[in-house]
């Protein structure tokens, strides 16, 4: 019986440890299971940590690698800060991470940097910082910074990139600086040289020819070519004369040429000017206007007319390339202004082949039009004022204004020359006459000065001639005080013909 008994509990106790075997087997199988779980977690987790340090590489090799500086701040600290911007700011890493950001902000900008990061943490996406920073080594810089907002740890962090533009903010500053000061020379200019009837040589005070004082006065501070247009008579030579006066050339030659009138085969020997021998002749060394007007200013009257093969030889002397006189070796270099003038549109002569087109582009920097005189009426009393004051009549003369209303009613087609002659024999007969034409007489008793005596039945045609041709010349050296020179321009004859009349009519001058 006992044996049997213990049989029977041991075979209980085989069933239990069965069971607890069995237990167990499930428990590693679960636990094999949750292990696997496990070991896929990690291994995730691995994988994740991993990518995490390849991103973390990349983006601090990107940033240690930019050449702009880069930093993160977050709590009003800086928490990251590149390589860059530490050699932007010549400040250890340290130093700038216990640095507050208001710290190196001069003190004009400071309230600038507030301003933009009040903006930025009233979710504005990008803020523009630009001011002053003071560096390390105690000097200061310009920086413009970008700015944006970004999460960090709940927090709102701002990341900004930095770059040192003060070489640009110098050149910018002292552009403004430049112009500025241009502006005040050109009104200080403008005080010196603008009177109450024009500027320099010009006469005018029409809105018309202000519009020309404006763009003289802003030629004289630069130095840049210039052509002038404008019809016949409207004193483009004046105008580029006043140029020249008011430049910083003004000390040098002012010479003019009249391009229409050089013949093509001197054309070169004129310009460039020629060595003795050079050609039949060349009796002497002779010095070109381009010499001539070495740091000066030389004026090509009637640019148009210069041959389209001579312009390729011009255009290279106003290129900087130098020339060569006419029978030598040695090229020669002119430092000058060019002022060009003309009646014709340059435009159109480079569209019909006239006018080379680099040509035209290197002379036509500055245009300047001259307005017709029919165009600015208004300034015809000034001028003929200027006119009487200029020619020295001896007795002073005011033209009476039903005169002047006549003047104003002209056409002008010779412009202020036209008018200048017309000027000019009334001083000398005493009437207004246009182009030959006597329009009305300006003599205080209305008599002509056909004949300023009696005629008398018996005098010859000769001697009434000579009569009259004597009294007008005495009356002509009257008026310019004994000046032959003046007298004889009035006449319109040549100085040694008026010494000839003057010798033959026994006429007694000063």
């Amino acid at each position: 019986m006992t044996h049997g008994k213990d049989v029977e509990e041991l075979t209980k106790e085989v069933i239990l440890l069965k069971k607890k075997i069995e237990s167990l087997e499930n428990s590693n199988v679960r636990l094999i299971s949750e292990n696997k779980e496990l070991l896929k977690e990690v291994e995730l987790l691995s994988k994740t940590e991993q990518a995490l340090i390849e991103s973390d590489t990349i983006y601090r090799t990107l940033a240690e690698n930019l050449t702009e500086g880069v930093a993160f701040g977050c709590g009003g600290k800086w928490i990251y800060v590149n390589p860059a911007l530490l050699k932007i700011l010549k400040i250890e890493k340290e130093e700038f991470i216990n640095l507050k950001p208001r710290k190196i902000i001069h003190k004009d900008h400071v309230e600038d940097y507030v301003n933009m990061i009040n903006c930025i943490e009233k979710g504005s996406p990008v803020e523009i910082f630009t001011g002053i920073c003071q560096r390390g080594d105690g000097n200061e810089i310009w920086i413009r910074s970008y700015n944006r907002p970004i999460e960090w740890q709940g927090e709102t962090g701002l990341i900004a990139t930095f770059r040192d533009i003060t070489e640009n903010k110098q050149k910018e500053l002292l552009a403004e600086k430049v112009t500025h000061q241009l502006l005040e020379e050109n009104q200080l200019l403008k005080s010196k040289t603008m009177h109450k009837y024009g500027l320099a040589h010009l006469i005018g005070t029409s809105d018309k020819m202000q519009e020309v004082y404006d763009k003289m006065i802003r030629t004289v501070s630069i130095d840049d070519n210039v052509v002038i247009y404008g019809e016949s008579g409207t004193g483009k030579e004046l105008v580029a004369k006043s140029i020249h006066e008011l430049s910083k050339r003004n000390k040098n030659p002012f010479i003019a040429v009249n391009c229409g009138a050089i013949p093509e085969t001197l054309f070169e020997s004129e310009f460039f000017g020629h060595k003795k021998g050079a050609f039949t002749g060349a009796n002497l060394d002779k010095i070109g206007f381009f010499e001539s007007a070495d740091k000066g200013t030389l004026f090509l009257d009637e640019i148009g007319e210069i041959p389209i093969n001579q312009q390729i030889k011009l255009l290279r002397v106003i290129e900087g390339n130098g020339f060569t006189p006419v029978g030598d070796t040695i090229i020669k270099t002119s430092d000058v202004r060019i002022i060009a003038a003309t009646n014709r549109d340059l435009k159109q002569l480079v569209k019909d082949g006239i006018i080379r087109e680099d040509f035209f582009y290197r002379i036509h920097i500055i245009p300047i039009q001259l307005p017709s005189l029919k165009e600015r009426k208004e300034d015809i009393p000034l001028l003929v004022y200027h006119f009487t004051q200029k020619m020295g009549a001896k007795e002073k003369r005011v033209i009476p204004d039903h005169i002047i209303e006549k003047l104003q009613e002209h056409d002008w087609p010779g412009n202020v020359r036209e008018l200048q002659n017309t000027i000019s024999r009334y001083l000398a007969f005493d009437k207004v006459e246009y182009t030959g034409k006597i329009k009305d007489s300006l003599s205080n008793s209305d008599k002509t000065i056909l004949f300023e005596e009696e005629l008398q039945e018996k005098m010859s045609l000769k001697n009434l001639l000579d009569n009259y041709e004597k009294n007008v010349i005495q009356k002509i050296l009257s008026k310019t005080d004994g000046n032959k020179s003046k007298a004889a321009r009035l006449l319109a004859i040549d100085r040694k013909s008026l010494q000839r009349k003057i010798m033959r009519l026994n006429i007694v001058s000063k």
